[in-house]
């Protein structure tokens, strides 16, 4: 098998059954259950683009879902800052361990999925061709995110409790007021921007640099 369709086939079996895993046996004590998460969002994200990737590489499908590819990277990397800055950084006002999922199933939704969708993104099928429409991509996933958790899972759940609102998924934004909670949801969507921004502009270099090199081997052929 071609090396590059294992390595997609292998992320979409991982995010398959992390998926299914996450969708059966997640917590629904609490309204929007697993779903009140972003990195379950971008593990659903995750799953559908190795799907395309793979029916792309087959021959099924031909659009190569370029923004959808690239707005998930971005997505994944504000994933990755939120997740290990309030865990780390703070952990009596991040995520405990296991919250979400066991260990493992947590350490694959914040690390290891988010990095195999990122470098089949950046490696495999250097998808950052079209950067205003991933940002747009970007931008209408995280936008309808805090749409979510700011309208209806604050509004219907009771905990996690702070001292300035309560029900919000992430405790320590509990604590926030809602101008800092703006603050921090303007941040992370800085990050995952400047993000998708740069591996852009890594991608157009890079392809710069073929363009050259097959002219330079064409003058000299």
């Amino acid at each position: 098998m071609n090396p590059i369709l294992l390595f997609r086939w292998i992320t979409f079996v991982l995010a398959g059954a992390v998926c299914v895993h996450v969708a059966l046996y997640g917590s629904y004590a609490q309204v929007g259950g697993p779903f009140r998460y972003l990195g379950v969002w971008a593990l659903f994200a995750n799953f559908f683009c190795a799907s395309r990737l793979i029916a792309q590489m087959e021959g099924r499908v031909e659009l190569r879902f370029d923004r959808i590819i690239a707005g998930t990277a971005g997505l994944n990397a504000v994933v990755i800052v939120s997740y290990w800055t309030l865990t780390l950084s703070n952990p009596s006002g991040g995520l405990r361990a296991g919250e979400i999922a066991p260990l493992p199933v947590e350490l694959y939704l914040h690390a290891v999925g988010p990095a195999l969708q990122i470098i089949d993104a950046v490696v495999f099928h250097k998808a950052f061709r079209k950067p205003w429409a991933s940002a747009v991509v970007l931008v209408g996933t995280v936008f309808t995110y805090i749409l979510w958790i700011e309208v209806v899972v604050r509004t219907l759940n009771q905990t996690p409790t702070g001292t300035v609102t309560s029900g919000l998924p992430y405790a320590a934004l509990n604590s926030h007021s809602g101008m800092e909670r703006a603050m921090v949801y303007g941040t992370l969507l800085g990050i995952g921007l400047l993000v998708l921004a740069a591996l852009t502009a890594a991608s157009n270099a890079r392809r710069h640099r073929a363009s050259l090199a097959s002219i330079q081997h064409i003058q000299n052929g």
